[in-house]
Protein backbone atom coordinates (compact mmCIF):
# COMPACT_ATOMS: atom_id res chain seq x y z
CA UNK A 1 0.00 0.00 0.00
CA UNK A 2 2.82 2.45 0.81
CA UNK A 3 5.40 0.90 -1.55
CA UNK A 4 5.57 4.12 -3.60
CA UNK A 5 6.88 5.96 -0.53
CA UNK A 6 9.82 3.61 -0.08
CA UNK A 7 13.04 4.90 -1.58
CA UNK A 8 15.15 2.38 -3.48
CA UNK A 9 17.93 4.89 -4.14
CA UNK A 10 18.52 4.07 -7.77
CA UNK A 11 17.60 1.82 -10.64
CA UNK A 12 20.54 0.23 -12.43
CA UNK A 13 19.55 -0.61 -16.01
CA UNK A 14 21.71 -2.72 -18.34
CA UNK A 15 20.34 -2.65 -21.89
CA UNK A 16 21.69 -5.07 -24.47
CA UNK A 17 22.16 -2.96 -27.60
CA UNK A 18 23.70 -5.84 -29.54
CA UNK A 19 25.77 -8.96 -28.84
CA UNK A 20 28.94 -6.93 -28.18
CA UNK A 21 27.64 -3.68 -26.71
CA UNK A 22 25.37 -2.45 -23.93
CA UNK A 23 24.19 0.69 -22.20
CA UNK A 24 24.31 1.37 -18.48
CA UNK A 25 21.71 3.81 -17.14
CA UNK A 26 21.64 4.79 -13.46
CA UNK A 27 18.34 6.42 -12.55
CA UNK A 28 18.14 8.04 -9.11
CA UNK A 29 14.88 8.28 -7.15
CA UNK A 30 14.63 11.98 -8.02
CA UNK A 31 14.65 11.11 -11.73
CA UNK A 32 18.16 12.37 -12.49
CA UNK A 33 20.27 9.92 -14.39
CA UNK A 34 23.72 9.00 -15.54
CA UNK A 35 24.05 7.09 -18.81
CA UNK A 36 27.03 5.37 -20.36
CA UNK A 37 26.18 4.33 -23.91
CA UNK A 38 27.92 2.01 -26.31
CA UNK A 39 29.95 0.14 -23.70
CA UNK A 40 31.93 -2.87 -24.84
CA UNK A 41 30.22 -5.74 -23.06
CA UNK A 42 33.29 -7.97 -22.94
CA UNK A 43 35.28 -5.35 -21.01
CA UNK A 44 32.70 -3.63 -18.82
CA UNK A 45 29.71 -5.87 -18.08
CA UNK A 46 31.42 -8.36 -15.77
CA UNK A 47 33.19 -5.58 -13.89
CA UNK A 48 29.99 -3.57 -13.49
CA UNK A 49 28.06 -6.65 -12.34
CA UNK A 50 30.76 -7.58 -9.81
CA UNK A 51 30.79 -3.98 -8.52
CA UNK A 52 27.03 -4.12 -8.10
CA UNK A 53 27.17 -7.43 -6.24
CA UNK A 54 30.05 -6.44 -3.94
CA UNK A 55 28.56 -3.04 -3.09
CA UNK A 56 25.05 -4.41 -2.58
CA UNK A 57 26.08 -7.49 -0.56
CA UNK A 58 28.51 -5.51 1.63
CA UNK A 59 26.15 -2.56 2.10
CA UNK A 60 28.72 -0.10 0.77
CA UNK A 61 27.68 3.54 0.33
CA UNK A 62 30.84 5.29 -0.93
CA UNK A 63 31.95 3.16 -3.87
CA UNK A 64 30.76 3.47 -7.48
CA UNK A 65 26.99 2.88 -7.24
CA UNK A 66 26.69 4.45 -3.80
CA UNK A 67 28.44 7.59 -5.04
CA UNK A 68 25.96 7.91 -7.92
CA UNK A 69 23.01 7.45 -5.52
CA UNK A 70 24.50 10.29 -3.45
CA UNK A 71 24.44 12.57 -6.49
CA UNK A 72 27.90 12.22 -8.05
CA UNK A 73 27.97 12.32 -11.83
CA UNK A 74 30.27 10.31 -14.07
CA UNK A 75 32.14 13.57 -14.74
CA UNK A 76 32.53 14.17 -10.97
CA UNK A 77 33.97 10.70 -10.52
CA UNK A 78 36.44 11.16 -13.39
CA UNK A 79 37.60 14.45 -11.86
CA UNK A 80 37.91 12.82 -8.42
CA UNK A 81 39.97 9.99 -9.93
CA UNK A 82 42.30 12.44 -11.69
CA UNK A 83 42.75 14.49 -8.50
CA UNK A 84 43.40 11.36 -6.44
CA UNK A 85 45.94 10.13 -8.99
CA UNK A 86 47.80 13.46 -8.78
CA UNK A 87 47.90 13.22 -4.98
CA UNK A 88 48.73 9.50 -4.77
CA UNK A 89 49.93 8.21 -8.14
CA UNK A 90 49.30 4.51 -8.74
CA UNK A 91 47.56 4.11 -5.38
CA UNK A 92 43.91 3.52 -4.68
CA UNK A 93 42.40 5.14 -1.60
CA UNK A 94 39.22 5.04 0.46
CA UNK A 95 36.24 2.72 0.24
CA UNK A 96 36.18 3.11 -3.54
CA UNK A 97 39.79 2.00 -3.86
CA UNK A 98 39.28 -0.97 -1.58
CA UNK A 99 36.18 -1.95 -3.53
CA UNK A 100 38.10 -1.82 -6.82
CA UNK A 101 40.71 -4.22 -5.43
CA UNK A 102 38.09 -6.63 -4.10
CA UNK A 103 36.07 -6.53 -7.34
CA UNK A 104 39.18 -7.19 -9.43
CA UNK A 105 40.27 -10.00 -7.09
CA UNK A 106 36.86 -11.70 -7.19
CA UNK A 107 36.77 -11.43 -10.97
CA UNK A 108 40.29 -12.78 -11.29
CA UNK A 109 39.62 -15.64 -8.89
CA UNK A 110 36.52 -16.62 -10.81
CA UNK A 111 38.27 -16.41 -14.17
CA UNK A 112 41.27 -18.43 -12.96
CA UNK A 113 39.15 -20.97 -11.08
CA UNK A 114 40.49 -20.19 -7.59
CA UNK A 115 38.57 -21.66 -4.71
CA UNK A 116 37.02 -19.52 -2.01
CA UNK A 117 39.71 -20.78 0.38
CA UNK A 118 42.52 -19.78 -2.02
CA UNK A 119 41.01 -16.32 -2.44
CA UNK A 120 40.49 -15.79 1.28
CA UNK A 121 44.05 -16.94 1.99
CA UNK A 122 45.71 -14.68 -0.60
CA UNK A 123 43.52 -11.57 -0.63
CA UNK A 124 44.35 -10.18 2.86
CA UNK A 125 48.07 -10.04 2.02
CA UNK A 126 47.36 -8.34 -1.29
CA UNK A 127 45.13 -5.77 0.39
CA UNK A 128 47.76 -5.11 3.05
CA UNK A 129 50.45 -4.46 0.40
CA UNK A 130 48.03 -1.96 -1.18
CA UNK A 131 47.59 -0.20 2.18
CA UNK A 132 44.21 -1.63 3.20
CA UNK A 133 43.04 -3.75 6.10
CA UNK A 134 40.78 -6.68 5.27
CA UNK A 135 37.17 -5.51 5.68
CA UNK A 136 35.01 -7.40 8.18
CA UNK A 137 32.50 -8.30 5.46
CA UNK A 138 35.08 -10.27 3.46
CA UNK A 139 34.07 -13.73 4.73
CA UNK A 140 33.46 -17.12 3.15
CA UNK A 141 29.72 -16.45 3.24
CA UNK A 142 30.16 -13.07 1.51
CA UNK A 143 32.36 -14.51 -1.25
CA UNK A 144 29.95 -17.40 -1.85
CA UNK A 145 26.92 -15.06 -1.97
CA UNK A 146 28.71 -12.62 -4.26
CA UNK A 147 29.84 -15.39 -6.60
CA UNK A 148 26.33 -16.83 -6.85
CA UNK A 149 24.73 -13.42 -7.38
CA UNK A 150 27.30 -12.58 -10.06
CA UNK A 151 26.61 -15.84 -11.93
CA UNK A 152 22.87 -15.20 -11.66
CA UNK A 153 23.21 -11.70 -13.18
CA UNK A 154 25.34 -13.02 -16.04
CA UNK A 155 22.77 -15.72 -16.78
CA UNK A 156 19.91 -13.21 -16.72
CA UNK A 157 21.79 -10.83 -19.01
CA UNK A 158 22.77 -13.61 -21.41
CA UNK A 159 19.06 -14.45 -21.77
CA UNK A 160 18.20 -10.95 -22.98
CA UNK A 161 17.41 -10.23 -26.61
CA UNK A 162 18.78 -7.13 -28.33
CA UNK A 163 16.95 -4.08 -27.01
CA UNK A 164 15.89 -5.74 -23.76
CA UNK A 165 17.06 -4.56 -20.36
CA UNK A 166 17.95 -6.00 -16.98
CA UNK A 167 16.82 -3.60 -14.25
CA UNK A 168 18.22 -3.84 -10.73
CA UNK A 169 17.81 -1.63 -7.68
CA UNK A 170 20.54 -0.20 -5.53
Amino acid sequence: MFAALVSVGMEVVFTKTNHERHELALVRDDGTREVASDLETRSYLRHDFMHYVVEKEAGLKHSFYGSVVAGKTFADMRMDAHAQNRESPNRLVGEGGLTELIVASLQGAQKEGFSVDELLTQLPGYLKVQGFDTPAYLTRDFVERATKAFAYLLKRYDGLKTGEALTLTF
